[in-house]
């Protein structure tokens, strides 16, 4: 009889204190009116390139032979996919802020956002062929997400920006530990 009344009453005792109140599970509870929620919107500050970044850079053009020459996934069949593909056809920027891209030029990009560089990139072209699109993408922008979450490391995104929520969505929100009120 005692056996049975220590195991129920640790029974109880341990569903108590495991419960967690609601306002620890769900993002933003109880906020007050008057706080807005643009501090956990996106930032409007774009990415400035630097040494080490990864850019996807394309030159169209009507003409066949000038596609062929600047884009490697459209001349050949390569069996290399994933991240290894992504480093093998991207452009990197050197150390001193330069990207070298063949037969155009080698121009210094760092410090510069994405469409800006595309802007002076295209103005090197067009001194070389008459009616191409240049086309650069970011592809190394990646984010690290430490602390109470389900899935904390470092992830790759293939966007220009991200929020807070989007980064704790990507990490697989906070574990039942982790301390909600920081965002709200």
């Amino acid at each position: 009889m005692i056996k049975k009344n220590i195991i129920l009453y640790s029974l109880i005792f341990i569903s108590l204190i495991s419960c967690t109140t609601r306002e620890h599970l769900v993002h933003l509870y109880n906020r007050p009116e008057t706080q807005q929620i643009q501090e956990h919107t996106k930032n409007n500050t774009p990415h400035l390139l630097q040494p080490g970044d990864l850019l996807y850079i394309k030159i169209l053009s009507l003409n066949q032979d000038i596609d062929k020459l600047f884009n490697l996934e459209s001349g050949t069949n390569t069996t290399v996919s994933g991240n290894a593909s992504i480093f093998l056809k991207g452009f990197t920027i050197d150390n001193k802020g330069y990207v070298k891209i063949p037969v155009i030029d080698t121009i210094h990009i760092a410090g510069m956002d994405v469409f800006a560089a595309e802007e002076k990139i295209q103005k090197s072209v067009n001194k070389y062929f008459n009616n191409s699109t240049l086309i650069i993408k970011l592809l190394n922008f990646q984010i690290s997400v430490l602390g109470d979450v389900r899935n904390p490391g470092q992830f790759t995104v293939f966007q220009n920006e991200i929020s807070v929520f989007e980064a704790l969505a990507l990490a697989g929100d906070a574990t039942e530990y982790g301390d909600k009120k920081i965002l709200s």
